[in-house]
């Protein structure tokens, strides 16, 4: 089976352990390196990189840098649907980054299958403030629809504050959402990551030291590994089964009356130097993506 890891930027946190791979048909490809072309032919080939190459059975995609908020994810999403379209099989597709990205949306999806969520109000141009808050409550957050790492997320505590921040973005073209404040889980959830169907790890994200209400790590918050509960996992595979998702990261909430999904991520990051049921997390992932792509 031939496999390609694409990623967008060719400096690699993950090269050490994608060179032994080399041998066994896993190949590394930038993403820039691919040009999109449509004709009437059945492709059988990919120009990379100034020449044709063989067509991969499977593509996982890695993207550091739109894991980070830069780069361009529309051309991100045109890599994959080129792909997609002529055959190659995509460990997560277009619509897994679109549907994880789109938080909005993603929330809809879980609430549909009954999967618990926050309680959440889109905030437009032609919100109500007023309702909003009567609904919510306050404090709430307020997060950016498409943010990531804890960035553009901001604890509410006032109905002024909400009218500042929906003149600041929404009356320029942005859209908010705004979501009932969990305060049981006040600087603290569960990072549950799933690979094929098996755990990679699951972790606490713990920043309550710091008085912050974001867990997040790239805020200061720490990450302790844990077995993952009997409900926290029961939620994430069905998470995984709605968005059909071969390969996600689950944050959940610590709500009053169980875990609630705060968040799903299509390209999760995996952590250097931690373990995971006496296992190295990153050479945990590269077994079970090898299982992955043994049984594809």
């Amino acid at each position: 089976m031939k496999v390609w890891i694409l990623n967008d930027t060719k400096k690699s946190k993950f090269e050490s352990l994608f060179q032994p791979l080399k041998s066994t048909g896993i190949e590394p490809i930038y993403l820039y390196d691919i040009q999109i072309e449509v004709n009437n032919e059945p492709q059988k080939r990919i120009f990379v990189n100034g020449e044709y190459k063989e067509k991969p059975d499977l593509v996982y995609c890695l993207f550091e840098n739109l894991i980070n908020g830069e780069g361009d994810e529309n051309y991100h999403l045109q890599v994959l649907q080129y792909l997609e379209s002529i055959g190659v099989r995509c460990l997560q597709r277009a619509s897994n980054i679109q549907n994880a990205g789109d938080k909005l949306k993603c929330y809809q999806l879980l609430q549909k299958a009954g999967i618990p969520v926050p309680p959440t109000i889109l905030l437009t141009e032609y919100s109500i403030p007023g309702w909003v808050v009567e609904q919510l409550g306050l404090p709430m957050v307020v997060k950016l629809s498409d943010g990531s790492k804890g960035r553009g997320v901001c604890l509410v505590k006032s109905l002024k504050e909400l009218e500042n921040l929906i003149e600041l973005y929404c009356n320029n073209g942005r859209v908010l959402l705004a979501q009932k404040y969990i305060e049981t889980s006040k600087g603290k959830d569960m990072r549950v990551t799933l690979c094929g169907g098996e755990v990679l790890f699951t972790a606490m994200r713990d920043n309550t030291a710091s008085g912050d209400f974001r867990s997040n790590v790239s805020v200061g918050g720490t990450l302790v590994t844990l077995k993952t509960p009997d409900e926290a996992l029961d939620i994430s595979l069905r998470v995984a089964k709605t968005l059909d998702m071969d390969l996600c990261g689950i944050d959940l909430l610590y709500g009053p009356n169980g875990f609630v999904v705060c968040e799903v991520n299509s390209i999760p990051g995996i952590p250097d130097n931690l373990m995971y049921e006496g296992e190295p997390v990153r050479k945990r992932f590269m077994r079970l993506l090898l299982n992955l792509i043994k049984s594809n």
